[in-house]
């Protein structure tokens, strides 16, 4: 049997609306520092994978401090400066770059940006999307929430009923 606590708060919908509304700048961020990134590795195509990369980043996403990871694999990192950013160290931005050829000496690798657009950005280039759809979402939260509470309500009834039952 499932467990139901005992008094489930409702939802507030203001709660809601503002973490739909900072998921919504979140995303709207990721997209923007996706497409610096992106310019930036274009000019990259064709060189070696060093702290060069990092550094030319880190100058065109000053408000942010950026770390290239080459291990085998190549991963780019992000997080705001501020405390008051929407990438924050604990929920930090990474871009996979790909894979070092030779996994003993890793800056031999050129950097491949069609190979990099063609098999890895896809997956990447989702942050526009998902902003338009929370923007979306928000149009039905108040009837979306004022249906959760309303369930939740019933179920709590038919657990105190269930409860009454037991106990006589």
């Amino acid at each position: 049997m499932a467990y139901i606590p005992s008094h489930p708060d409702p939802i507030d919908v203001n709660t809601v609306i503002a973490a739909t509304n900072r998921a919504i700048k979140r995303a709207k961020e990721l997209d923007r520092i996706t497409s610096i990134i992106f310019a930036v590795l274009k000019k990259f195509d064709g060189k070696k994978i060093t702290k060069r990369l990092e550094t030319a980043i880190g100058i065109a996403l000053p408000d942010y401090i950026v770390s290239l990871w080459v291990d085998g694999s190549v991963y780019l990192n992000l997080w705001g400066r501020h405390s008051d950013s929407l990438v924050t160290y604990t929920n930090r931005y990474s871009l996979f770059l790909g894979y070092t050829d030779d996994r003993l000496s890793h800056n031999t690798q050129s950097f491949n940006y069609a190979k990099f657009v063609n098999d890895i950005a896809p997956s990447q280039n989702v942050y526009a999307e998902r902003a338009r759809r929370y923007e979306e979402a928000l149009k039905n939260v108040d009837s979306v929430v004022s249906n959760y509470n309303d369930a939740l309500h019933k179920v709590m009834e038919a657990k105190e009923a269930l409860d009454e039952l037991v106990v006589s």
